[in-house]
C-alpha cells in the first residue's frame, strides 16, 4: 500500500497537499487569534465598511460632536443656552376703549333738605280762583291777603250778602258744632266758582302750618270736597252767594287743625 504511495508522489502533489492545509488550518487560526491589537491603526477605512454596518447601537452615547454632521443636518433640534434680555420696546398706541359697564344699583334716597325761603310774589295766574289758608293759629285760620296770593277768594266785599266773613270758616256738623279739620271757603262776590261744577285740588303749605306739626314723621294731607256744594257742612249756594269750597286737613290720616294749605280751581 504505502509502495503504491510512494509511487505517486512527486513535488506537485506534495506542494498542493500543503497548500490545502495551510488554507484550512490558517483560516481556523485567524478567526481565533486576530483581535484588536492585531489591527493596524487605521488598517479598517470606509470602503472596507458595509453600508449601515454602524448604526446607534455601535455608536457611544454622548461621543459625537456637532462637527460630526453635516452642516444645517441638526437644524431646529439643538437647543443653544438662553440668550440675554433685550432692550424694553416703545410703549405700543392706546388701544379702543371698551364698551361701557352695566348700570349700577339705585341708591338709597337722601335725607330731605332744609325748608328753602319763601320766593318773589309772581305774576297773577290764569287760573279761574286760588287762595292760601294760613292755619298756624289752629282756632283762627286765615285768608293770606298779600297781593297775589289769592284770586275768587278773599274777605267778604262791604255791602254784599257774604256769610263767612274772612272767605274762610271752620266747617259744621249736626246741632252746629264746628268740626276738627274741616274748612269752607267762601268765593268772593260776584265769581264764577263753585264747587258743584268746577273741579279743585287741596295743597300743604307748610310754610302756613303750625310749627309742632312738622317735626318727627308726621304726614301731611290735604282733601277737597267735591260734594261740598250741597253736604250741609258748609254754606250751600244762595241768592247771590256761591256755594263754599269745603277742605279737609289730616296728620298721619286723622282730621287736625293747624295744617296751612292751598286751594286751586283750574
Amino acid at each position: 500500500m504505502l509502495a503504491r504511495l510512494r509511487s505517486h508522489l512527486n513535488y506537485s502533489n506534495v506542494l498542493a497537499t500543503a497548500a490545502i492545509f495551510a488554507a484550512l488550518g490558517g483560516t481556523g487560526f485567524a478567526a481565533a487569534t486576530i483581535g484588536t491589537a492585531q489591527i493596524k491603526n487605521g488598517a479598517v477605512t470606509n470602503p472596507k465598511l458595509a453600508n449601515n454596518a454602524v448604526n446607534s447601537v455601535k455608536v457611544k452615547d454622548g461621543s459625537l460632536l456637532i462637527k460630526d454632521f453635516r452642516a444645517g443636518s441638526l437644524r431646529g433640534t439643538v437647543v443653544g443656552p438662553q440668550g440675554a434680555v433685550g432692550p424694553k420696546g416703545d410703549t405700543g398706541p392706546q388701544g379702543v376703549t371698551g364698551p361701557g359697564g352695566q348700570t349700577g344699583a339705585k341708591g338709597d334716597p337722601g335725607a330731605t333738605g332744609p325748608i328753602g325761603n319763601t320766593g318773589a310774589i309772581g305774576a297773577a295766574g290764569t287760573a279761574r280762583g286760588y287762595v292760601v289758608v294760613d292755619a298756624r293759629i289752629p282756632a283762627s285760620p286765615a285768608i293770606d291777603t298779600t297781593p297775589g296770593r289769592a284770586k275768587g277768594f278773599g274777605p267778604c266785599v262791604a255791602g254784599t250778602a257774604c256769610t263767612t266773613p274772612g272767605g274762610v270758616a271752620f266747617a259744621t256738623g249736626p246741632g252746629g258744632a264746628t268740626l276738627t279739620g274741616k274748612y269752607c271757603l267762601t268765593p268772593s262776590t260776584p265769581t264764577n266758582l263753585n264747587p258743584a261744577r268746577n273741579p279743585s285740588v287741596g295743597t300743604v303749605d307748610v310754610n302756613f302750618t303750625e310749627g309742632s306739626l312738622l317735626g318727627g314723621a308726621n304726614v301731611l294731607s290735604v282733601e277737597v270736597n267735591s260734594a261740598s256744594a250741597g253736604n250741609g257742612e258748609c254754606p250751600p249756594q244762595t241768592s247771590g252767594v256761591p256755594a263754599s269750597f269745603e277742605v279737609a286737613t289730616k296728620v298721619n290720616g286723622v282730621l287736625t287743625n293747624g295744617v296751612g294749605f292751598n286751594l286751586l280751581v283750574p
